[in-house]
């Protein structure tokens, strides 16, 4: 009988050697129907159905092997690959660490073991493989391919470029290390650059579909969206099933503002593989833009699970700030910065979750870490909270210009206004808050009062309007109104240039939902900012600011980039014809006792801090009978100011 399972044995590599592989598989299982424990036919059963990518058929025989093989390396690499294909990286990194165990100085081994690691953000971890790799074989293609990948995601572009190029020069028709190479150009913004790496990997695979997702995602950064999506469509054409191509699509689709259809992309490539970590964090993401909150934290969650990393855990905390889960956002941004200490916006973030919460412990020690942060010019906190932290100008200026430069893009040419030949100045405002907003409320008697006999104006408007009043009021009051929300930020400034704008006035500064990138195409010959954000926008492309003597005195007009144009009296509109209330509610509705002193402030909770609050208790004590009437946010400020 063990003859005979032997011949058959020999049979079946022989077929499987030829390529046979039908008849090979058939061969390997009469083998093991006969001797079950036949360690030859279990491991090269496992690796025929690698091969043919039956992932979870292959585990059961792998299993089966490394039963009857505890000793050998080879079995426990090839469950840890399949493992790794299955999804399952914890239980791939423990076969593959056995395997190491058993036989440290195999480079393919740790160069896997590097993927999975680098996979679960673990890249300190994996590099230390990859360079354990080269120490053992200085001309391993794959460990320099995957330290420049690691090194890429670190920061460390010049040496990852330098990982790259040595690649290339062990093996000059690897296509895979000029892909490499401009996805670090990439990283860098040095987009023509990468859009020739790119290039170079078609010459050598033309149908390589890295190299046309790294050149569709590049081109959508440049805003050459229609080529972006022809390289994504000439990818999916060829490989319909390939899941992270519809991811790439679907960014693509959220670089233009299309945020629906941006979902709809990403479904696609989770009913693909529903393990893509990047495709439920981008799902995210959109979701947000969108104010989809709870599916938004549902497919961060998702993420999170499947890899979580440090842009993971920012998305958590941001989705948590938005639904006011303020506790949340902070414990997410605290694991966020554990991962990633030197995380985009993540130290700023989270000091903004505290103040929300009105946790003051160690506020002073936090904002010193913050500001230093700052003087070394890396992006740590957002201009808008920058606004409300004791920082001076100076440094709200630092903020503002670090967070603008990684939102530049190309320029339009500048217009030549002597050809324009219209009898009216064209006026436009552009603003996501012209709707149920403190914006629009403020804003809209100062539409009706335009002269009309010497503008023309045009509201530029995105986001939800749906069912409001004062949107109506206001679209009424405009000659014409541009919804741009399915536009892109360039096809929205293309927008701008065609209509002939001569006058282009930002109500939203850096708030929540604006979008900057149109105001930096220049798209107008002049740029005003306004109302909405009472700092710097911190770049050129504003020529002016309009404020007044209290919101920018004199002696602080050196921190604007923009010229500051002072309006009389005060530089906040109002709307005279604003509706008041029928009823006025009694003391007693609100809570507040009769013949009481009522301070009140009913700002967000972010913008109390000690030193005010510190005021406002010293007034209550000075003031018999005085009361302090604050808007309840959520029960861990008033807690904390409680106490």
């Amino acid at each position: 009988m063990a003859r005979s399972a032997d011949d058959v044995f020999r049979r079946a590599v022989e077929a499987l050697q030829a390529g046979r592989a039908v008849d090979a598989e058939r061969a390997f299982r009469r083998v093991l129907d006969v001797s079950p424990r036949h360690p030859g036919a279990l491991n090269l059963l496992t690796v025929l159905l690698m091969r043919l990518a039956r992932w979870a058929e292959a585990e059961r025989f792998a299993r089966r092997a490394a039963r009857e093989t505890p000793n050998s390396d080879v079995t426990l690499y090839n469950l840890g690959l399949i493992l790794r294909e299955l999804k399952r990286p914890q239980e791939a990194l423990e076969q593959l660490g056995r395997a190491l165990a058993l036989n440290p100085r195999v480079t393919e081994t740790r160069t896997v073991r590097a993927g999975v690691l680098r996979g679960l953000g673990r890249l300190d971890e994996a590099l230390a493989d990859l360079d354990a790799a080269l120490a053992i074989d200085p001309a391993c293609v794959d460990a320099h391919l995957g330290r420049g990948a690691v090194l890429g995601q670190l920061g460390r572009h010049e040496e990852a470029l330098a990982a790259c190029d040595r690649a290339a020069s062990l093996k000059p028709d690897l296509a895979e290390a000029w892909v490499a190479r401009g996805q670090i150009l990439r990283l860098q913004k040095r987009h023509e650059e990468a859009l020739a790496a790119f290039a170079r990997a078609l010459s050598l695979r033309p149908d390589l579909p890295d190299a046309l997702q790294g050149q569709g995602a590049t081109l959508a950064a440049l805003g050459r969206f229609a080529e972006a999506l022809a390289a994504y469509d000439q990818v999916l054409a060829r490989s319909p099933d390939l899941a992270e191509a519809w991811v790439g699509l679907g960014d693509v689709f959220f670089l233009q503002a299309r945020h629906e259809r941006a979902v709809v992309a990403y479904d696609r490539a989770l009913a693909l593989d529903a393990a893509l970590a990047r495709a439920w964090l981008h799902r995210a993401k959109a979701l947000l833009v969108l104010n989809r909150l709870d599916e938004a934290e549902a497919a961060c969650a998702r993420a999170a699970a499947v890899g979580p990393t440090a842009e993971t855990w920012r998305l958590a905390a941001e989705i948590a700030f938005a639904l006011k889960r303020y506790d949340y956002s902070l414990e997410y941004y605290d694991k966020a910065l554990a991962t990633d200490p030197a995380l985009d916006y993540g130290p700023g973030g989270r000091l903004h979750a505290k103040l929300q919460l009105c946790d003051w412990s160690n506020l002073d020690g936090e904002v010193a870490q913050v500001l230093a942060q700052v003087h070394d010019d890396r992006p740590v906190v957002q201009p808008f909270v920058a606004l409300f932290l004791p920082f001076s100008q100076a440094d709200q200026l630092r903020c503002a210009r670090s967070f603008v430069a990684g939102l530049e893009v190309p320029r339009l040419p500048e217009v030549d206004v002597g050809t324009r030949r219209h009898e009216r100045i064209r006026l436009a405002y552009l603003s996501a808050d012209l709707r149920d907003h403190p914006t629009a409320h403020l804003t809209a008697g100062l539409f009706e009062h335009h002269d009309t006999s010497r503008f023309e104006t045009t509201a530029i408007v995105w986001g939800d309007r749906s069912g409001s009043a004062i949107a109506r009021r206001i679209d009424a009051a405009f000659d014409h109104v541009v919804d741009i929300g399915a536009m892109s930020d360039a096809e929205a400034a293309d927008l701008v240039r065609a209509r002939e704008i001569d006058i282009l006035i930002d109500l939203m500064g850096l708030t929540k939902n604006c979008r900057f990138p149109i105001l930096a195409r220049r798209p107008a010959p002049v740029q005003v900012a306004y109302l909405g954000y009472p700092g710097t926008l911190g770049s050129d492309c504003v020529d002016y600011v309009l404020a007044d003597g209290v919101v920018v005195p004199q002696h602080l007009e050196a921190a604007y980039v923009e010229r500051v144009v002072r309006l009389p009296h005060a530089y906040q509109v109002n709307d005279d014809r604003r509706a008041i209330a029928e009823r006025t509610p009694t003391r007693a509705d609100c809570g507040l006792p009769d013949g009481a002193f009522v301070f009140c402030c009913f700002n967000n909770s972010f913008k109390i801090q000690p030193a005010v609050f510190d005021v406002w208790m010293r007034l209550l004590a000075q003031v018999d009978g005085s009361v302090l009437w604050l808007l309840e946010e959520n029960r861990f400020a008033s807690a904390n100011l409680r106490a």
